[in-house]
């Protein structure tokens, strides 16, 4: 339109620099759930490593929760279930330099959906820091007594 909006173009920079907007469309959380059902099913396949595909998920590129969608943040849950085996073994595939980040991304994430009372996906995020084996006080305990106190009585 020939109009300059220096602010929004460094919004948007900021956003391609982080690579957020090229990962959406990378959907290897769906390969990760091939992966574990094939695995789980004793299946033998040519996928690549967990840790492989875990390395181009959103997750691993730490984005910026601010730019995330409801979607991004439903994919980053289901990875880390992918990884822990819903919760079964501990994590190896996040390097260690990652996992406060994926831990601070996750309390973040809490808190924003603590906020909206968007349940489903609080419940996933308190999942989450089950399956990382950690539990961020009080924050986890604030979230997990909201949760509990929004379920109605038919469940």
């Amino acid at each position: 339109c020939g109009i300059e909006l220096e602010n929004f173009k460094s919004t948007l920079q900021t956003v391609i620099d982080q690579r957020v907007c090229l990962e959406r469309e990378n959907f290897q959380f769906k390969t990760m759930d091939l992966y574990y059902s094939f695995s789980k099913g004793g299946l033998r396949h040519s996928l690549p490593t967990l840790q492989s595909i875990y390395h181009r998920t959103l997750l691993s590129k730490i984005p910026q929760v601010l730019f995330l969608d409801l979607y991004d943040v439903y994919c980053i849950t289901h990875v880390i279930f992918y990884l822990s085996d819903m919760g079964i073994k501990e994590i190896t595939e996040i390097p260690l330099n990652q996992v406060l980040k994926v831990r601070w991304t996750i309390s973040s994430l809490i808190g924003i959906y603590l906020r909206e009372k968007n349940w489903d996906i609080l419940a996933e995020l308190l999942l989450c820091c089950h399956c990382l084996r950690w539990h961020p006080n009080p924050l986890y305990e604030i979230a997990l007594e909201n949760l509990l106190n929004a379920q109605r009585n038919d469940g």
